[in-house]
């Protein structure tokens, strides 16, 4: 799969009917991080048990996958961006075989937050990237893999898998970006059951208590 040799592709676009009831409350929450979010969410759960999706995921794990994480990600205009000054790129670590499916909810642009992957860097790692420098510049990464930098970037609906094992980096944002990001592994691990605030699921809750209440009255 193409994912497996370059990192990252392009999956597909999500239903315009979904994608409008989606950003329909989406697009009025405030900058935050929503955690679980398929759980206060009808939409958003009906998108990740969309079984065109959950084929392909089973695709690429060969295997039943296991949804880790479920996360909403609001960026607005960060204090100090700049985008000719990003981060140095890095690489996640979730357990031994693991997928991220990022989900563009808003268009994504030069200047809302997009990923850049480093292609195929997750296959060519040494020992020193693993144990002591989990975070290297955009010099040394020329060196080592040369001009393979891909630009995730998107309309809305604009669905990527991607092996964040590979070297990546999020450019600042200088406008609001939001972004679904469901992180999948291939078998249960006991070392990682995903990350889950209790302070972040009240906030998450708080919010959607107040917008669904704010539909049902208008609704009534």
């Amino acid at each position: 799969m193409q994912t497996r040799r370059n990192s990252v592709v392009r999956a597909g676009i999500v239903d315009e009917r979904l994608l409008k009831e989606i950003t329909s409350i989406t697009n009025k929450l405030p900058v935050e991080q929503y955690q679980e979010i398929h759980k206060v969410d009808p939409n958003i759960r009906q998108l990740v048990e969309d079984p065109g999706l959950n084929n392909l995921i089973r695709r690429y794990f060969r295997s039943e996958p296991i949804m880790l994480e479920c996360t909403l990600f609001i960026t607005s205009n960060e204090k100090g961006a700049s985008p000719t000054a990003p981060p140095e790129y890095h690489f996640d670590y979730a357990t031994w075989d693991f997928l991220n499916i990022f989900v563009y909810l808003t268009d994504v642009r030069d200047n809302s937050a997009y990923h850049e992957v480093v292609e195929g860097s997750h296959r060519n790692k040494t020992l020193r990237d693993c144990a002591f420098q989990p975070a290297i510049s955009i010099d040394e990464v020329a060196r080592r893999f040369g001009q393979r930098f891909r630009a995730l970037k998107g309309q809305a609906g604009s669905i990527y898998m991607e092996n964040t094992e590979a070297f990546h980096r999020r450019k600042p944002s200088t406008e609001r970006r939001v972004m679904l990001n469901i992180l999948y592994a291939s078998c249960p691990d006991i070392f990682c059951k995903g990350r889950t605030l209790p302070a972040n699921i009240r906030k998450r809750d708080q919010q959607y208590s107040r917008l669904l209440s704010g539909l049902t009255d208008r609704y009534c």
